[in-house]
């Protein structure tokens, strides 16, 4: 148990400094009241992460381990053993030293979870179950993860719904957590400026599924919903032929269009933020 709030600090920013990279640097300078729940919503996500891509389990297999940690967030407190046995399954397939280090330091990240209040825990726990959501669909729409094997999202409901898990919430999670802890953000229309955080998220996650297209068709994925290609008489297989973009460009101004409507959303939300909060 990590007793003391040094303690805690000094055990997050070793294992946010092996794990995050560039993105440490700005979870360190954070204000405090709100560093170490951010901090660690983080982490977790990132573990779950680690969990998602552990490529060499079967997609089965991963997804029974997501499960389980997500179990864990369902529990008055979590149980160790399930926590070892996660990162005994998991730790002789990490690629870096880093990932190796979260997952045995999950039992002491859950410890500095359960000294948060009740409303921050239900904050984190909702981040947590509904971007875990993300990479359930990451799992089963894509699971042989091979440029032979090649598949699409179905619909643009289902590509809404994915990026909403996986970015969307952040927004939301990022708003709610620091208006519980700056009375400044409880003065306007918060729950306005929850839905500008979503949309901030989407259009960050939407700017990457447009620029990784190429790359994604590689891994056996491709979030451009069948519904649409096959509207362009394009098949799923044909994205990872060059000469293809060329026909699926009506599809791509739509997206791009809807991608920037995202940002301008973002950019509002920047704007409503209080000065000096």
């Amino acid at each position: 148990m990590l007793k003391t709030p040094r303690d805690r600090s000094v055990a997050l920013r070793h294992i946010l400094k092996h794990v995050s990279r560039s993105f440490y640097l700005s979870l360190i300078v954070l204000p405090k009241p709100v560093r170490e729940q951010i901090s660690l919503a983080y982490l977790f996500c990132r573990a779950a992460d680690t969990i998602t891509d552990t490529h060499i389990l079967p997609p089965a297999e991963r997804r029974q381990a997501l499960d389980l940690f997500r179990h864990q967030f369902q529990l008055p407190s979590p149980k160790v053993e399930a926590l070892d046995a996660l990162s005994h399954q998991l730790l002789p397939h990490q690629a870096t030293a880093g990932e190796g280090a979260l997952l045995r330091s999950l039992p002491a990240c859950f410890d500095v979870y359960t000294t948060f209040s009740e409303p921050d825990q239900e904050l984190i726990r909702t981040l947590v179950r509904t971007l875990t959501k993300g990479m359930d669909m990451d799992l089963a729409y894509f699971p042989a993860e091979t440029p032979q094997a090649i598949r699409a999202l179905p619909t643009s409901d289902d590509l809404d719904r994915y990026t909403y898990y996986v970015a969307g919430v952040v927004g939301a999670f990022w708003t709610r957590m620091h208006a519980a802890h700056f009375p400044a953000l409880q003065r306007g229309d918060l729950e306005a400026l929850c839905q500008r955080g979503i949309r901030f998220g989407l259009g960050l996650q939407m700017t990457n599924i447009l620029k990784d297209i190429a790359h994604d068709a590689q891994l056996g994925r491709c979030y451009l919903p069948v519904t649409e290609l096959t509207g362009l008489q394009v098949e799923v297989r044909d994205l990872q032929h060059a000469e293809t973009l060329a026909r699926i460009q009506p599809l791509l101004d739509d997206l791009v269009r809807m991608t920037l409507e995202h940002l301008d959303q973002a950019r509002d939300y920047i704007c409503e933020l209080p000065m000096g909060m």
